[in-house]
């Protein structure tokens, strides 16, 4: 009986031991990706962290007439072992941008917006191809 309980406090106190860390979703380079706001992915490095912090909406939306197509404009965040780089993304006017030795190309932004049917954050799905220029 001894032996069952000591068996049982070992147990609980390694549970208590553990700790939750979020996990970073991987990623690879060289593929299309899908990523989510304020989700954190690791490149073939993982010491290489990639964020999405920000999402400005700017394009017309379906069901209105517009004189320009508009932009939407996604913001990240690279934290490399040795600096944090902040970078962003247009769908227009810069779709693509190199960063710690990363080529970043923004594909696609879904949904697209329509006429007073606003988009929360969380509903963006952002297709990003990563690539690196010696690979």
């Amino acid at each position: 009986m001894k032996i069952l309980a000591v068996v049982i406090v070992f147990v609980v106190c390694c549970g208590f031991s553990c700790r939750y860390d979020e996990t970073c979703n991987p990623i690879r380079t060289g593929e299309e990706v899908v990523l989510l706001h304020g989700k954190s992915y690791c490149l073939d490095n993982p010491a290489y962290e990639l964020i999405i912090t920000d999402i400005s909406e700017g394009r017309c939306p379906e069901g209105v007439i517009c004189f320009w197509q508009g932009e939407v404009t996604v913001s990240f965040s690279l934290k490399t072992e040795s600096a944090e780089h902040e970078f962003i993304l247009k769908s227009v006017l810069n779709p693509a941008d190199t960063t710690a030795g990363y080529i970043f190309s923004l594909l696609d932004v879904l949904p697209y917006p329509k006429y007073k049917q606003p988009v929360v954050l969380s509903d963006y799905r952002i297709t990003l191809k990563i690539d690196k220029p010696d690979s």
